[in-house]
């Protein structure tokens, strides 16, 4: 879900990045940077929104406890997750 939202040092960040980017140093008519730019706000505030109704308002916490999961999902979890922070620096 960082990923999507686009925060910096994850996987999912730098290629945003560079689409945003490539976008803005192109010659573009306002029409056309405007719906790109409202695309961009959308999407980031209906992922924070997921966030927040995910983590802050505790609705799904109560159903997904990293303590319940057992070991064979615990361990693949935690690798992705490694993966996810250091290769997300990597790719630039």
């Amino acid at each position: 879900m960082y990923s999507l939202i686009g925060f910096p040092f994850i996987g999912g960040f730098y290629s945003k990045d560079v689409i945003i980017e490539f976008f803005f140093v192109k010659n573009y008519n306002l029409i056309e940077i405007v719906l790109f730019s409202l695309g961009i706000i959308f999407t980031f505030l209906y992922n924070f929104r997921l966030f927040f109704i995910i983590i802050l308002k505790g609705t799904f916490t109560n159903n997904f406890l990293i303590n319940k999961l057992d070991i064979f999902m615990k361990y693949p979890i935690f690798i992705l997750t490694l993966f996810l922070l250091m290769t997300g620096n990597l790719i630039r």
